[in-house]
């Protein structure tokens, strides 16, 4: 098990690179239509806030089980931040955006990860109930449909 570890360790930053140039490169043809665009970005800055807070509303405090979890749930109010600057910054680049895309599927190539590779792991380790396999699949699952809803929203809300 330990070379399919170093395999998944080595292998993540790559993941995470080509998801942020796709990420880059999928809001190639983004134009900044004033305020609509402006108030898609808001939006997804708030609903990956939200989505941090459900993600940590699953964490056990006291069970290093989660920490995954912990991670996830920090790390998605930080990359709500570049869509927030986008959504305040007057100017009519798209450049913040396309940056932001870009962050938001680099940071969740890295949470997807992270929770694929605990569900590999948490089986194994005798846990008395399904609780901790639970909250890693929903969180698992909430990463996976928002992360492309929230990238649909800002590709379709400023063209």
């Amino acid at each position: 098990m330990g070379a399919a570890w170093l395999l998944l360790t080595a292998l993540t930053p790559i993941a995470m690179l080509l998801a942020g140039v796709a990420g880059w490169r999928g809001g190639r043809g983004l134009v900044v239509r004033g305020r609509r665009t402006r108030l898609v970005a808001g939006g997804v800055a708030v609903g990956l806030v939200l989505l941090g807070l459900l993600v940590r509303a699953l964490v056990d405090r006291g069970d290093n089980a989660y920490a995954d979890l912990e991670l996830t749930g920090l790390l998605l109010p930080t990359v709500a931040v570049p869509f927030a600057v986008a959504a305040v910054l007057p100017g009519a680049s798209a450049r913040p955006l396309r940056a932001a895309l870009a962050l938001l599927w680099a940071a969740g190539t890295l949470a997807a990860v992270a929770l694929g590779a605990a569900l590999i792991v948490i089986p194994g380790e005798g846990y008395r109930d399904g609780r901790v396999l639970r909250d890693h699949l929903l969180g698992l699952g909430l990463v996976l449909l928002a992360l492309p809803a929230f990238s649909l929203a800002v590709l379709r809300g400023a063209r």
